[in-house]
């Protein structure tokens, strides 16, 4: 099979193409046919040496595809079945920019219906992070008053969609005014431009000055502090990008509940993924009852010309979530 792999970390140009032998698979997993996968953020940090993977490596996790063979132990699935799912690509782990994937079968769903494989791979990585923060963990219910930062983001887009499935009241931070009319048609309640209005402000306006019941916060960084302050006394915040040091204080003074989500643990240990399947068979229904749909990029890319791809990412310029079509099977 061909495979996209990595002999070096560096730049958008360490990518190349390579023959290797198709992955066998155990009783408990199957064979996909990779159709198309997805771009998140961490195979770029991958792509630079962040996590130090064994190379050469096969990067990318998100996956929609086909079927083409089934452990013994595997009884869900059958031949042909259109697949999607978040495996590998991490951790010494063959990922999805190849033609074949060998794939623990809990780890997988089927598409939904009214999706092709474009939009199924947008889906999974991002899908399950949201759902792992807003429904396992902050257990967001109708009526709560809910700010997901970066609602035209790759995580947020999703966050803000799920949040509505459960009855909540959604505003969401956008960094153009250009994209607001987007967050706005996937159901966002109240959209705002970060950059021209302050936290006190959006807080005032939009919860009478108590604060938000639930912060969902995929950015990081300093921007942990605007979640902080936008939070009600004894309110909930959820981090997907806690890394580095940060003062707590604030936090504290407001008795706050603060849940972390990394949604890598179960593909990097193998403890969990189950649970990711289970949540990608719940996407599957909201997906299928047009509550829940993924926000595409403007450009798809080829698998040959995934360099290009991750330098659209790292400039900052790309809505919602960018996918990359396996050029072998147009």
């Amino acid at each position: 099979m061909r495979a996209i792999t990595i002999n070096q970390y560096g730049d958008t140009n360490v990518f190349q193409a390579e023959e290797m032998p198709v992955p066998a698979i155990n009783a408990d997993q199957l064979l996909v046919k990779i159709h198309a996968s997805s771009l998140n953020p961490k195979d770029i940090m991958q792509r630079k040496g962040a996590f130090y993977d064994p190379l050469p490596a096969v990067l990318h996790s998100d996956f929609a595809g086909t079927v083409e063979a089934v452990g013994d132990s595997a009884s869900d699935f059958k031949v042909g079945d259109k697949v999607y799912g978040c495996a590998g690509g991490i951790a010494g782990q063959q990922g999805s920019l190849a033609d074949f994937i060998a794939v623990d079968a809990v780890q997988v769903a089927k598409m939904p219906a009214n999706m092709d494989f474009v939009h199924a791979a947008a889906l999974p990585l991002v899908a399950i992070t949201a759902w792992e923060g807003l429904i396992d963990k902050a257990q967001v219910k109708s009526g709560d008053k809910v700010l997901v930062h970066g609602g035209t983001g790759g995580v947020g887009h999703i966050a803000l969609q799920l949040a509505k499935t459960k009855g909540a009241v959604v505003s969401t931070t956008v960094g153009e005014d250009t994209v607001a009319a987007i967050a706005s048609t996937l159901g966002a309640n109240n959209v705002f431009n970060y950059k021209s209005v302050n936290v006190t402000d959006y807080v005032n306006e939009f919860t009478e000055g108590n604060g938000f019941d639930i912060v969902f916060d995929p950015v990081g960084g300093s921007n942990f502090a605007n979640s902080v302050e936008a939070a009600r006394f004894n309110g909930h915040v959820i981090s997907t990008q806690m890394f580095g040091e940060f003062n707590l204080e604030a936090a504290a003074s407001k008795a706050l509940s603060l849940d972390l989500v990394l949604m890598l643990i179960p593909l990097i240990h193998g403890k969990g993924r189950a649970h990711h399947g289970e949540i990608l068979k719940n996407i599957t229904k909201l997906v299928e009852a047009d509550l829940v749909k993924p926000l595409l990029h403007k450009e798809v890319f080829n698998f040959s010309n995934v360099g290009l791809a991750h330098q659209a990412l790292e400039n900052g310029k790309v809505t919602g979530k960018l996918v990359l079509i396996n050029d072998s099977w147009e």
